[in-house]
Parts: structure tokens; C-alpha cells; sequence
């Protein structure tokens, strides 16, 4: 699949299935990519190349996280969150996404399993 330009840089989609959707972000040193997660996902980051520095707000704003990611560092990414990522020189990351288990449990008790 051809990559997504944008303003920050390019977004590969490496697979895109209703379980799981990943992509892979080429942030420009310096450059912002402000992700707004949905609230029924939640899922990681994990930096491949350079460095990322990470600000996560929860719901209503009632808490707020600063994180450094250097290459082959992880962060998790909670469900009903926003975050806003800054590359610290050319940045690759891989962002994966997952349906919240809460909501898939749920799901499963209510139709059973197939």
C-alpha cells in the first residue's frame, strides 16, 4: 500500500483487520503528530529508529504523562486517551491498535462464542 503524506511525515498501514490495525509512522526530527485515540481502542508504540518524546492526557484530562522513548523502548497507550508525539530526529514507530478486551468481553458475552 502506498504511504499516507503528512504533515509530519509518512504512515505506512502494515495491516488493517477489524482485530487489529497497525501502522508505521516516519516522523521528521523535530516534527508533531498529534494522534487522538478512539475510545474503544487501546494499544502500544513501540520506536524502531531515533527517539520520541510522548504527552498523554486521559479522559477530562485527569492525568498527564511525559515520556521519553528511545529505539526499542514500548509505551502502551490506554483506551479514552490523547497523546501527541514529537520525534527526536528522523523517528520510526510502530503503532499498534487493539480493540479494548473490556469491550470484546463483553461482546462475547452477549453473542457466545461461534
Amino acid at each position: 500500500m502506498k504511504p499516507i503524506e503528512r504533515p509530519w511525515g509518512l504512515e505506512h498501514i502494515l495491516e488493517c483487520t477489524p482485530e487489529v490495525i497497525s501502522v508505521k509512522l516516519e516522523i521528521g526530527n523535530g516534527k508533531h503528530a498529534q494522534r487522538e485515540y478512539q475510545n474503544v481502542k487501546q494499544g502500544s508504540l513501540e520506536v524502531v529508529k531515533g527517539g520520541l518524546s510522548i504527552r498523554a492526557y486521559g479522559t477530562k484530562q485527569t492525568w498527564e504523562t511525559f515520556k521519553q522513548l528511545n529505539t526499542g523502548e514500548v509505551y502502551h497507550i490506554y483506551n479514552d486517551s490523547k497523546y501527541t508525539l514529537m520525534a527526536i530526529g528522523d523517528t520510526e514507530v510502530i503503532e499498534t491498535k487493539v480493540p479494548d478486551l473490556r469491550n470484546l468481553l463483553d461482546k462475547i458475552k452477549k453473542e457466545g462464542f461461534d
